[in-house]
Formats: C-alpha cells, structure tokens, sequence
C-alpha cells in the first residue's frame, strides 16, 4: 500500500510530495499537465512586503527563511536551479508613503527584508518613482515550469508519476482509499481551480482569480 495518492501536481502537488518524500512517506502522483494552467503561467514572484498598505505578507518571519531553505533542498534533490533571489523594487506611491517607510526602516523587525529606503527616484527617466521607493530583500522569482518539470521527472523515475484524467468512478473510500487496483493511506486533492468540478468539494465557494504578467526588457 502506497501512503499518499496526490490528485495534482502543479506547485501545491509537487511540493506536497516533495515534503512527504522527505517525511519517509511513499507518494503516487497523478497529473494530466495541460490543467496546470496556473502554475505553469504564473510568474512565481515572492516579496515580504506586498499589498497597496506595504505591509509585511503574512507570516513572512517564519515562512520567509524556510522558502530559502526548502527549495535550495529541491534543487539539491533534482539537480536543477530554479529559485532566484532578487533584489525587488517598490516605488512609492505618495510622499506619505515615503515617511511612513523612513520611520520604519529604523525598527529591527525589517531588517531581514529591506535593503534600503529611497527618498528620491533611484531610476531617473526608466521608472515613475518621483518619491523613491524601497529595495526589498529575501524576495525573487521560483521558476516553476523548470520545478515541476523536475518534480515530474523525479517521480517518473520511481514510476510514481502517471499523466491522465482522474476517474473518480473508480475511486473508493473506506478505511483506505482503493483507486483502479491500487490502495492508499490519504488521498489529496491539489487541483487549484478545477476542485470546482471535484465531487467531494464541488460545494466550496471558490472564485478564480486573475492575475497579469508584463515582462520588459532594457
């Protein structure tokens, strides 16, 4: 009997599996990839300091230093890079802004996330930002195409990778979950937004969002 069945396997699958892997438990993964449309479209950005209010993201003090950790450990088990920390920029919108982060910069409960605050443009003429801005630190960008596509190719290795549609007609639950001719401990659904069509949680409230992507070059 395999332990986990993960129903999934954009970011939430992949890094369940990862977790469990580590944990000493045995994981099969079932995907059918063009449904990762968000995973593999998104731009993976993480900042500490994010929002209209710039306020810190929620619990960035404990997640912040294990993000580092945890995908540093993938890279190591897949051999691939993926994680790339950056410097990012935030302009101020408003002067108020500006003294707001002046007066905060002092305190030591931002020191693990900002570089430096700046009261006049730091990009004269390239960006608008006639109030300065802030330069934030423990933030980059996760290449998630290059993670799954690791992710995948590890499990496909152990033949615990299967690409097809999930046929919840043959799908059990009892004190283990039988799916086809196989059993398992927990099965967990990673499906992002298509859960909406998931049987068990179809009654969820769930509202997609969109996001947008501008890349530019200089």
């Amino acid at each position: 009997m395999t332990d986990y069945l993960i129903v999934g396997h954009g970011l939430a699958g992949a890094c369940l599996a990862a977790q469990l892997d580590v944990s000493g438990r045995s994981v099969h993964v079932l995907d059918k990839p063009e449904n990762n449309v968000s995973s593999t479209k998104a731009a993976g950005l993480y900042n500490p300091i994010t929002g209209r209010k710039m306020v810190k993201t929620w619990l960035a003090d404990e997640l912040f230093p294990y993000l580092g950790r945890f995908y540093r450990s993938l890279e190591r088990k897949f051999n691939v890079q993926f994680l790339h920390q950056r410097s990012i920029y935030r302009p101020f919108l408003e002067v108020e802004e500006q003294n707001d982060w002046m007066g905060k910069s002092a305190s030591a409960k931002f020191d693990d996330f900002v570089n430096q605050v700046h009261s006049s443009p730091k990009f004269e003429g390239l960006a608008n930002d006639p109030f300065g801005g802030i330069d934030l630190k423990n933030s980059g960008f996760l290449d998630i195409n290059s993670l799954l596509s690791a992710s995948a190719r590890y499990w496909s290795e152990q033949d615990c990778y299967r690409s097809e549609h999930f046929d919840f007609q043959r799908l059990h639950l009892g004190e283990r979950v039988q799916y086809k001719d196989q059993e398992y401990g927990t099965i967990v659904f990673c499906e992002g937004p298509a859960v909406s069509s998931n049987p068990y949680f179809s009654w969820l409230p769930i509202e997609p969002l969109k996001g947008e992507v501008l890349e530019l070059s200089l």
